[in-house]
């Protein structure tokens, strides 16, 4: 039996596409679980199918979400989503293909951007989740530790701890302690989740602070970081491939600086402030 359990919070404009493009994956086994604070967004879940077992979180956020989802799931499998993405018709069988193997604990799916790359912050989401995908298929084909994404994943459920309360990156979170217990991190790249990312500069550092900054976090001593600002910036090279014109270039530069300025960011919000905050991105919706 498998879990689907897909987070939301005022997301009655788009759960229904979340849960429309999982329920024809699923047996009649599985079960389907919509985890949200706000009663609009869980209506629509509810009217969207029978199957559908929707569950009202006290709006603490989406540690707390999780926990609340994850005590109430009754599969031995699990696959973690949001209400506001989609998923290719297959994401569901590649996930659990990898999760055969019994040395595998964690699977990530592949995100995908469904913004237009003909403008700066399409173009960014683009290179961006190029890059990401490039990165964690290295990872995968050298055996290697790989942050998974929070858009899609699939786990053993019994692997996965209790989220604290200010978890800035709960993916990187379950990444780093399924893999100090000594499984693998697998990737997926034909489990792909449809994204709509940042569609203007101030919501994009909201969304990068919090991702990145708790990617940056060391959260189980056997697990290495996969993310710091050295690490990234040790990793130009596969930026360098994708721009195809001298616009996309300049955006491209552009990027690299407010990369830079993300850091910055993180080192004086997350690190000396110890700021804990999950900010709703609205262009994203």
């Amino acid at each position: 039996m498998v879990s689907v359990i897909i987070t939301a919070y005022q997301e009655k404009e788009t759960v229904s596409k979340a849960i429309e493009s999982f329920l024809l994956q699923l047996t009649h086994q599985d079960e389907l679980l919509v985890v949200a604070p706000d009663k609009d967004t869980l209506l629509v879940a509810q009217a969207v199918s029978a199957q559908v077992k929707t569950i009202a979180d006290q709006g603490k956020g989406k540690p707390a979400a999780l926990n609340l989802a994850l005590s109430k799931a009754q599969g031995e499998l699990v696959i973690l989503t949001d209400g506001d993405v989609w998923t290719h018709e297959a994401s569901f069988k590649n996930l659990l293909q990898k999760l055969k193997n019994p040395k595998t604990g964690l699977v990530s799916g592949r995100p995908v951007s469904l913004n237009d790359r003909g403008n700066i912050f399409g173009f960014w989401a683009y290179i961006l989740t190029k890059v990401a995908h490039k990165i964690r298929l290295d990872k995968e084909n050298r055996g290697e530790y790989l942050d998974a994404s929070g858009y899609l994943l699939a786990a053993r459920k019994h692997l996965l701890p209790a989220l604290p309360e200010k978890v800035l990156a709960d993916d990187v979170y379950f990444s780093q302690k399924v893999y100090s217990l000594g499984y693998r991190i697998g990737y997926a790249p034909k489990a792909e989740v449809y994204v709509k990312y940042p569609a203007n500069f101030r919501d994009w550092l909201k969304q990068k602070v919090r991702s990145t900054g708790g990617a940056g976090e060391k959260m189980a001593e056997e697990s290495p970081v996969m993310r710091s600002f050295f690490k990234e910036a040790s990793g130009l090279r596969y930026f360098l491939s994708f721009p195809e014109n001298p616009k996309e270039w300049f955006w491209l530069l552009l990027l690299l600086l407010a990369r830079v300025y993300v850091w910055l960011l993180i080192v004086v919000k997350i690190k000396l402030f110890r700021k804990r905050f999950w900010p709703r991105v609205e262009s994203t919706k």
